[in-house]
């Protein structure tokens, strides 16, 4: 969300589903047994709309988040020109509380549609201190 409140939507989209699903390929879903690899199903969907969808919600945070916003900041500007004009701090003071709003429902929409009790029991199982600390190994030093 962060980032597309500073960039147009579908580069941050494009971005960040680059990084979603390299984490996401990292996850042992063949290998898993039954539940967990639909437990691990059901996080990887939850993480793909999570990533486009706070992107649509990010970019309404700020007026260069997406092209609509500085569209509507000309026409404001054109059919209502003695009204006093959109800034960025205007619109910003809208926009950001609706988009951390629009931002926790989003969230635990995702929680409620597709992570159970049995996700986190799944996932902690994977992401132990060890497994960590091999994969880091694994990348090498700089």
């Amino acid at each position: 969300m962060f980032i597309s409140m500073w960039i147009h939507n579908t580069p941050c989209t494009v971005m960040m589903m680059a990084v979603a699903t390299g984490i996401l390929q990292r996850l042992p879903g063949d290998a898993a047994a039954g539940a967990d690899a639909r437990e691990f199903r059901r996080f990887s969907k939850a993480v793909v709309l999570g990533v486009v969808y706070a992107s649509a919600i990010g970019g309404m945070a700020t007026l260069t988040g997406t092209g609509a916003n500085i569209i509507l900041v000309g026409m404001w500007s054109t059919y209502f020109p003695e009204q006093e004009p959109i800034t960025f701090s205007s619109w910003m003071s809208f926009g950001l509380p609706m988009s951390l709003l629009l931002f926790a429902a989003l969230w635990a929409t995702l929680c409620l549609m597709y992570c159970s009790s049995n996700t986190g029991r799944a996932l902690s199982a994977y992401l132990d201190r060890t497994h960590l600390r091999r994969e880091l190994s694994l990348l090498g030093t700089v």
